[in-house]
Order: structure tokens, then C-alpha cells, then sequence
């Protein structure tokens, strides 16, 4: 068989440097005693069993956890450039056959021009055991040999043995931890697919590797790469670096292209792997010699266009719009009686107002974007800062409503606008579709979810652009009425009625004010208690449940969410959904959004989606999750639940529509 290369060479003496520095450091004693687990001042080791007998069974599941000290990491079966995984021996054992780690997916460590590969945090490897009889009791006994590197590595070593008796027996409390990182092996369970792979060479005359892959489920933003020769023969890591990936708009179709750290031989085989956050597939192959062109046949922008004028449009109809509903009949108000061509401006001037907030929003996160920031619909509400300076607007619009003082500009800017034609109608009017636009701007609305996490899986500009015609759909009522101003001149003429109703307005932006205060103190309170019959939140206990057979049903909520209130008030707390959710073998789990949170942000834009509200639906059906539509109906959480613990051939779409 063909080896890799000249371009090895420097990796092998970066190899030899990195394994010297490791020699350096104290070698980590073998302990003397055999024990179920050992503590050392980097990580807690311990040999794990997801059941407590052999139960007469052929295979068993074990477990060998790493609990790392912060800072520190152990390697997967290839490394990368430097370093080496932990190796196990059974020798000591008794009535075991066989055992084999299966390795869940991996993440990438930079190091001084090094690419390695492996885990940090709590790490549970599991270990699928082949049992000589499986009548009689199984003895264990590992010795693990690994390394743990830091700003140093230190190699260690560990005597590890459990005992598990013949006949009959049940799920152990470890049964959980270590299939959620069993579910987290690559595999077809996770609908991932690799569908090309062809190498080329780049501008620079480097060698590169090009990539098709699709998923089931949007692809999130943790993508990356990692080529071995094939590990059936030669266990040679490839040394990819990090991919650059171009998605397709529904984010269902990536194409990936890495520089290799070698130039491989024309019949050698790869072993491909493929990794999205927790997720991950794999697959051998020789590449192709001509790169496979990145053809991503989705939705394109002009598709996603039109579902951002959608959703903008019916953003007017949502819960969430409650808090400006008395800007608007203001608004309305403050047209009684004039003539049409005042009508028309200051309908005009609203629209326009409520466009420029939107493209300003879009700009923002753009340049959020560039600066590896974390991104989200709405998360202007998680910063008291911002609604502070809102609940104060709101208070002196409120007592300007009541008459107590008028709302003058400064003479400044008074003279600075005199030249400006009709002024005096413009800019009110504009100032009045901004604020309305930022207080309605909290929540998400069908269509909406998708036309944002594909904009923010884009370029600036395609940003920009979706957010203006998202712009244009929620001003489109104030457009039309500028087109027919008679509309205006149906209400009656200024007169008492409309110092009443100012009197009503005001006490609504109030109402609102004290809302927003709720909120700040909410912020500085921590997140809310998921309440009777829910559970916190957590990411890993999603896969670890579904594998034990369990419904999991995710709710992402914030106070400042009025459209997730309304869902909470009208269909989760109530019957029949509330019995449901309660039932044995479903795990009701809340997540609150409300402060900034980048685990929870993470997990929904690993499923395409960057605002709220967010539900979704786990179990063995359907592991990959059901997403549910923005408002929720009693049907669409049952029918969803069903579905996700029962596959049939219907599926859930997030228009609240079923397809075959």
C-alpha cells in the first residue's frame, strides 16, 4: 500500500518536539490499588456499566469516563498532529471476549501550527463489550495508559475493574451518561450524509479536499472535517485544517473545502468524518481527482425573500405587536379630520420609519456577525439597558398623552429641519414607525424563524437585504393606507372623544412600561424556575433520554416574549396538553431565554432557528426533533408528541401542516 508523502516530515518533527515536552513533564503514577474509578489533579477516571448483571445477554455496554479539570483534554482514536488516545487492556478479565471504544464525534484544538483532535470537559467513552458466557458473571479489569495535555501533557496510567454478577438484573444509574455520548457516535441515526469528495489544488498550489454533504436537519454552525488513510490500514491522520463551508439557503446542503497537511496517493483510501456539533457521520472512499461542484439546489435568496415579506407582514398580527397597539389607533387618531395629502405623508413616513429599523437591525447583526458574535431575533430585549431607556420613552409618551408637558424639539434641530419640506409631518411619523418597530420586534411569527436563520447564515449584504424586505412586509398596512387616504378621513373630527382617548393610550404605554420594569428585575432575578412538572434544560439529557425510550418536549421561553406567554396561558398550561406533558414517559423541559444565553442560542441555531418562540419534540421516533410552529395549538403539540414516540407517515411541518 501507497504511504502518505514528503509533507509529513514537518508534522513528524512537530510530533517528536510536542511527545518531548510531554516527557518532561512528571509521568502520572499507575495506581496500586484496582478500583472502580481514580482521581488524579487533572481529571476523575472512572469505569462505568449501563447495567448492574450480565442478565445472560452476549453484549454488555460499559463506560470509561473522563471528568477533565477545565483547561485540559485526552485525544480521540487519531489524534492529529500530536499526541495519542487512550489505550485500554483487558488482560486481567474474566469471561469477557471482546471490547471495543466507540468513539463519539470529536472537536478540533489549535496548538503553534498543530491540529489535533479530541474531547475536553466530562467525556464518557463508551465501550461495547462481547461476553464469553453470558451465564456467568463478567470481572473487568482495565488498564488505560493516556494523556492529558494542557499548557503541559502528562501521560498517565490507571488500574480500573468493576463486577457485574449473572441472572437477571436492571438499567444502572450510569445507563443514561453513557449512551448520550453512545448517541453522539457518527452514524445514518444522525441523517447525516457525505455524498462527494474530490481533491484539487489550490491558488496557492496546496493540496485541498472538496466535500458534498446533506442532513435531514439544518446544519448548525460547529461544522468540520477530519480525513484519516483508511484506519484499516494505516491510521494516519491527513491533517486537515479547518473547512470553509458554503451552505444552501435551508442550510440542508453544505460544500466544504480543506487544505491537506500532505498530498495523498491516487489510490489511497480516506476515512471521512464528518462533524456537526454533537452529530456526526463517516464513510471510506477514494476522492475523485475533479472537485464536485458546489451545486446547493435549495430555496435560493429570491425564495426567502418573499418569506421574509410573509413573515414581516404577519409579525402585525402577533402577540407580541400588543404593546404597540395604542402607538397605532394614535396614529390612526391623529389623522381624523385632515386631508389627503397629510394622510399620505404620515402613513408614508410611518412605513418608512418601520424600514430603515429594520434594515438598521440588519446591519447590526451583520456586523455582529463579522465580529464572532452570538446571534438572535430579538436579543435587543436581553440587554436592561435597552429596555431601560425604552420604559423611559414609554413613560414620557405616556404623561405627554395625559397633557402634563408637550414634546418639543430642540431649537437646534428646529432650525436644522425648517428647509426640510413638510417637516413637520415627516419626521414624527418616522420616529413613530421606529419606536413601534423596536417594542415589536421581540418574538418571532411563522415564515419569520426561517427567512432570519437563513439571512444569518449569509453574507452582509444578503443580511441586509432580507431584513429590508422583511421591513417592507410589516409596513405594507401603513403603505396601503397612504395609497388610499379616504380610509383616513372615515374616523370623526378631532374633538373630546379624542382626549379620552389619548387618556386611554397613555395609560396603556404605562401598562407597557411596567411590563418592561418586570422584565429588568426578571434579568437581574436569574433565569425562572421551570415550574411544577417541567425540568431544566439541558441539551445532553435530550439524547440521553430518547435513548431510554422517553418523549422530550423543549420549550425556549422569555419573559419579554409575549407571543411565548400566550402559548404558555392558552395551550401548555391547559388541558388536554397539560395532562399530556405530565404523563409518564414524557420529560417536560423549559429553557429560559430571557438573559443572554449561548448554550440555549447554540442549540437553536443547530436547528436553523435564532428566535422565539421555539418548541420542539424528541423521542424514538423522530430523535432528530419536530419543529413546531411559532403559535401553538392544543392538535399541533399532540399530534407532535404522537408522532415523535410513534413514527408514522405523516410529519409535522412548521406551518402547522401535515405531508406524506
Amino acid at each position: 500500500m501507497s504511504k502518505p508523502p514528503e509533507g509529513a516530515l514537518m508534522r513528524h518533527l512537530m510530533f517528536f518536539l510536542f511527545i518531548t515536552a510531554c516527557s518532561i513533564s512528571p509521568l502520572r503514577a499507575q495506581e496500586e490499588r484496582t478500583a472502580s474509578f481514580v482521581t488524579t489533579p487533572e481529571a476523575r477516571i472512572s469505569l462505568l456499566a449501563g447495567q448492574t448483571a450480565t442478565k445472560g445477554q452476549g453484549a454488555l455496554l460499559l463506560g470509561l469516563r473522563f471528568e477533565l479539570e477545565k483547561g485540559w483534554k485526552i485525544y480521540w482514536r487519531n489524534p492529529g498532529d500530536a499526541g495519542f488516545p487512550p489505550t485500554l487492556s483487558w488482560d486481567n478479565s474474566e469471561n469477557l471476549a471482546d471490547a471495543r471504544i466507540i468513539w463519539p464525534v470529536p472537536s478540533r484544538f489549535s496548538w503553534a501550527g498543530l491540529e489535533t483532535i479530541g474531547y475536553g470537559g466530562d467525556i464518557t467513552l463508551p465501550i461495547e463489550a462481547q461476553i464469553v458466557d453470558p451465564a456467568k458473571p463478567l470481572h473487568a479489569s482495565l488498564q488505560v495508559d493516556y494523556l492529558v495535555c494542557s499548557d503541559i501533557c502528562i501521560p498517565g496510567a490507571a488500574n480500573l475493574a468493576l463486577t457485574l454478577p449473572d441472572g437477571e438484573g436492571s438499567i444502572s444509574a450510569d445507563a443514561e451518561q453513557i449512551n448520550a455520548y453512545k448517541r453522539q457516535a457518527p452514524g445514518s441515526h444522525h441523517g447525516l450524509r457525505i455524498l462527494s469528495a474530490a481533491y484539487k489544488t489550490g491558488e496557492d498550489g496546496l493540496p485541498r479536499l472538496s466535500i458534498e454533504a446533506e442532513s435531514d436537519t439544518p446544519f448548525s454552525d460547529a461544522i468540520d472535517i477530519f480525513a484519516e488513510y483508511d484506519i484499516r490500514d494505516t491510521p494516519e491522520f491527513v491533517g486537515t485544517r479547518r473547512p470553509t463551508v458554503t451552505t444552501s439557503s435551508d442550510r440542508k446542503r453544505i460544500h466544504l473545502e480543506t487544505q491537506l497537511g500532505t498530498r495523498p496517493a491516487i489510490d489511497q483510501h480516506l476515512t471521512l468524518t464528518l462533524v456537526d456539533g454533537n452529530r456526526g457521520t463517516e464513510t471510506t472512499l477514494i476522492p475523485d481527482h475533479a472537485s464536485p461542484s458546489p451545486t446547493l439546489s435549495q430555496p435560493g435568496l429570491v425564495a426567502m425573500l418573499g418569506l421574509a415579506f410573509i413573515g414581516g407582514l404577519i409579525l402585525n398580527l402577533m402577540p407580541c405587536v400588543l404593546p404597540i397597539l395604542s402607538l397605532k389607533i394614535l396614529h390612526l387618531a391623529h389623522h381624523a379630520g385632515r386631508d389627503q395629502h397629510e394622510i399620505r405623508m404620515g402613513f408614508t413616513g410611518s412605513g418608512i420609519g418601520v424600514v430603515l429599523t429594520f434594515v438598521g437591525i440588519g446591519i447590526i447583526l451583520a456586523a455582529l456577525k463579522a465580529g464572532g458574535a452570538a446571534l438572535g431575533w430579538g436579543i435587543q430585549f436581553q440587554n436592561p439597558l435597552f429596555l431601560g431607556i425604552l420604559v423611559i420613552i414609554l413613560t414620557v409618551f405616556a404623561l405627554n398623552l395625559w397633557g402634563l408637558f408637550d414634546i418639543r424639539l430642540p431649537n437646534w434641530l428646529s432650525r436644522a429641519t425648517e428647509s426640510l419640506p413638510h417637516s413637520s409631518h415627516w419626521l414624527p411619523s418616522i420616529a413613530n414607525g421606529v419606536f413601534a418597530t423596536l417594542l415589536a420586534t421581540p418574538c418571532s411569527a411563522p415564515f419569520l424563524g426561517t427567512a432570519v436563520g437563513f439571512a444569518l447564515a449569509q453574507g452582509p449584504w444578503d443580511i441586509i437585504a432580507i431584513f429590508a424586505v422583511m421591513g417592507f412586509g410589516m409596513a405594507l398596512p401603513w403603505f396601503l393606507l397612504a395609497i388610499t387616504p379616504k380610509l383616513g378621513q372615515c374616523l370623526p373630527r378631532p374633538g373630546h372623544w379624542m382626549i379620552r382617548l389619548r387618556q386611554m393610550m397613555g395609560l396603556a404605554l404605562l401598562a407597557t412600561a411596567f411590563w418592561l420594569l418586570t422584565v429588568i428585575l426578571a434579568q437581574y432575578r436569574g433565569p425562572d424556575k421551570p415550574g411544577k412538572g417541567w425540568v431544566a434544560f439541558d441539551t445532553q439529557m435530550i439524547d440521553a433520554h430518547v435513548a431510554n425510550g422517553q418523549t422530550v418536549f423543549v420549550d425556549v421561553t422569555a419573559r419579554w416574549c409575549i407571543t411565548c406567554q400566550v402559548n404558555k396561558v392558552v395551550v401548555l398550561s391547559q388541558e388536554p396538553v397539560a395532562t399530556r406533558l405530565s404523563q409518564p414517559g414524557i420529560i417536560a423541559m423549559r429553557a429560559d431565554w430571557t438573559n443572554q444565553n449561548p448554550t440555549i442560542s447554540q442549540y437553536m441555531a443547530s436547528h436553523g432557528r435564532y428566535g422565539i418562540p421555539f418548541n420542539a419534540v424528541y423521542g424514538p421516533g423522530r430523535p432528530d426533533g419536530i419543529i413546531l410552529p411559532e403559535l401553538l395549538t392544543a392538535r399541533t403539540v399532540q399530534e407532535a408528541l404522537k408522532q415523535a414516540q410513534y413514527p408514522d407517515k405523516h410529519i409535522i411541518t412548521e406551518n402547522n401542516g401535515t405531508v406524506p
